[in-house]
């Protein structure tokens, strides 16, 4: 799923602190919803709950796409109000434009995963 595939990008890419822009790259089903957690799923500093912010924000992202029906759109996004500075490159822990190269990034590999198993699929079907 193109979708899924580049919320995890997202969440990985994200410069991290305390841990609450990550915590908030959220995906809604049909539309975006508006506001932003006050607080990271596990609060901390010096990027000390990177790792668990990270997961609980993947995780979810896969709820919400595993409740996807077809016709639906899928979004993706992040209302921090300094979402946009990080992604200008104000961290130094990602490069200007990481939202953009994390979208191209999760888009890559779902084609990638989506050819392995169609080739698979042939294989196993002679």
């Amino acid at each position: 799923n193109i979708g899924y595939s580049i919320h995890i990008v997202l969440a990985q890419a994200t410069p991290i602190d305390t841990g609450r822009a990550v915590s908030n790259w959220r995906v809604g089903l049909g539309s975006a919803k508006s506001g932003y957690l006050d607080v990271a799923y596990f609060p901390g500093s010096k990027r000390s709950t990177a790792n668990l912010n990270i997961d609980a924000a993947i995780l979810q992202g896969k709820v919400a796409i595993a409740a996807y029906q077809f016709g639906k759109s899928i979004h993706i996004y992040n209302n921090v109000p300094y979402i946009g500075d990080l992604n200008r490159g104000t961290s130094g822990q990602a490069p200007p434009g990481f939202i953009q190269t994390s979208m191209l990034a999760g888009r890559a590999y779902a084609a990638t995963v989506t050819s392995l198993l169609t080739t698979k699929l042939r294989v196993l079907n002679g």
